[in-house]
């Protein structure tokens, strides 16, 4: 049995059938989820405030902006590993099972390797960001830490389609994807 199995309906989003990856996928949807929510929760707090009360929060905007940027970044492992990239389908009808495996492998390698790029490049940018002390203008929040916290997630997010290279039932076999 593969690690990752087709969800009812079709398509190719998986559901996860091994406990530790299941795990780690609810992990990092929880923390995207609960970012989103305080996001939520400021900006009512921020308009309520404004139109209310003529007292909007001061620091509503950079707290979005990081909020925005933390949780698209801990959003990535769990859609790598439930393969719920953006995908365009256009021409998948006139291609063979076995190109799509072919493919799809393909596409995986390119992912991991645009993730360890951009990890290395974020990576060398927040220590920089670290180095001179860049924080923001209103809560002074060091701004290095959430590029260090982007370059962290897109490791793991190469880890993980690493990972699901060979745990995702994928195999090109006599033409065919299975």
């Amino acid at each position: 049995m593969s690690e990752l199995e087709l969800q009812e309906g079709g398509g190719e989003s998986h559901s996860l059938s091994n406990p530790f990856l299941r795990r780690v996928d609810i992990f990092f949807t929880f923390i995207a989820g609960i970012i989103l929510f305080l996001m939520m929760v400021m900006t009512s707090l921020d308009v309520i405030g404004r139109y209310l009360f003529s007292a909007p929060l001061g620091f509503a905007y950079e707290m979005t902006q990081i909020g925005m940027a933390t949780m698209v970044f801990c959003a990535l492992p769990s859609v790598t590993l439930r393969f719920d990239h953006v995908t365009v389908d256009l021409l998948d009808n006139i291609f063979s099972p076995g190109f799509k495996a072919v493919r799809d492998v393909l596409v995986t390698i390119l992912i991991i390797g645009a993730c360890l790029f951009l990890a290395w490049r974020l990576g060398k940018f927040a220590g920089r960001l670290l180095d001179y002390s860049e924080h923001t203008s209103v809560l002074e929040f060091p701004i290095g830490i959430a590029a260090a916290i982007g370059a962290g997630m897109l490791t793991l997010t190469a880890i993980f389609a690493a990972i699901s290279l060979f745990v995702s039932g994928r195999k090109v076999k006599k033409g065919t994807a299975q």
